[in-house]
């Protein structure tokens, strides 16, 4: 990456590339980000999720996060949404704030980034 960059900005990049050390967690309320702001889905997230360590290590809640966020096409969470637990009008609700979230970006038929 560092390469491209370089190539890219005709400038040599000076920060230093080192091996990653030792991991830490954010913290319990720093986890899932984009899924926290969504109300009536983090209810029911903690309803089947109550401990912070069970949401934190959650890959349901990991991918609607990500959703959320903007990432993944919208097959992919129609899909995803269908086997996780949530009620019908939260599934509902979750589908439509992703599909009009891709809609204020342009991008009716898919969320916002790519993977």
């Amino acid at each position: 990456m560092r390469d491209k960059i370089e190539a890219t900005k005709k400038a040599k990049v000076e920060t230093a590339i080192l091996p990653a050390s030792t991991f830490y967690l954010a913290e319990a309320y720093h986890q899932k980000y984009s899924l926290r702001g969504s109300g009536e889905i983090m209810k029911e997230f903690r309803a089947i999720y109550p401990s912070d360590e069970a949401f934190m290590n959650s890959t349901a809640a990991a991918r609607v996060n990500g959703y959320r966020g903007g990432f993944g096409s919208f097959e992919d969470v129609q899909e995803a949404v269908n086997n996780i637990g949530l009620s019908a009008q939260t599934r509902d609700g979750l589908l439509a704030a992703i599909r009009k979230q891709g809609e204020r970006y342009g991008t009716s038929a898919f969320c916002t980034r790519k993977r």
